[in-house]
């Protein structure tokens, strides 16, 4: 289901009234630097599937430093769609800036604005008031799989669980653990001491559940995806 939001409504009142120009249909932060002019963010957004899978993938693969946020990922594809992601805030969409960097095996868009930095911040901090029906859930587990998910087709002969997403963040795999359960799909929550990481790994009969409801946009994902959905009909 697709809803508009206010993104006003996000920030706190006393944050707004020191450091935003709240207008009818923007919000403008109040200039920090009077030789730069400030970018203006959209007021209200829709929040849809595409959205969500967006807010997804950010979460995995995030730039964040500074006053600026944005995307690193090698696939162009998902770089396109972040893209698309970032113009839905933006009054001025020249505002988005692009980089090689490794060498070129990796691109980063991003946008130079602590507004937005806040705003998607926010909106991952209250995802769960979002995501309001299985379908939206899938459309953000299929974000967080294209950024840090990984499709494991060998465990379709051993009859295991068949996607995990891997975390940095603790709390982050425990709140996506909670958002699968509260759609009556499981996982299980892997600690990895040795490199600082965890990993939420579905259930074999949750993977199967879902395998023909994502909709990943990684090239080299899709297909595995696809080998995957073909195995578990035999």
């Amino acid at each position: 289901m697709e809803v508009v939001i206010d993104l006003a409504d996000l920030l706190d009142r006393n944050f707004l009234n020191r450091s935003v120009k709240v207008m009818s249909h923007t919000l403008i932060p109040k200039a920090r630097n009077q030789f730069q002019k400030p970018v203006e963010i959209k007021r209200y957004v829709k929040i849809n599937k595409e959205f969500l899978y967006a807010l997804g993938l950010w979460e995995g693969d995030k730039y964040v430093y500074g006053g600026s946020v944005g995307l690193t990922n090698t696939s162009k594809e998902l770089i396109e769609e972040f893209i698309r992601f970032l113009e839905k805030f933006l009054e001025n969409k020249q505002k988005i800036r692009e980089v090689s960097i490794n060498n070129g095996t990796a691109k980063r868009v991003y946008v130079n604005s602590w507004l937005l930095r806040r705003i998607i911040e926010k909106l991952s901090e209250n995802k769960e008031k979002f995501i309001n029906s299985k379908e939206d859930l899938l459309a953000y587990l299929s974000g967080k799989i294209d950024a840090d998910g990984t499709i494991m087709i060998r465990n379709a002969y051993y009859k295991s669980g068949l996607i995990k997403i891997t975390y940095v963040n603790k709390l982050e795999a425990e709140r996506d653990k909670t958002l699968l359960q509260k759609f009556g799909l499981n996982g299980n929550l892997i600690s990895y001491k040795s490199r600082n990481a965890y990993d939420l790994k579905l259930t074999y009969s949750s993977s199967l559940e879902i395998l023909n409801l994502l909709f990943l946009k990684h090239p080299e994902k899709q297909k595995k995806l696809t080998i995957l959905m073909g195995l578990t009909r035999r």
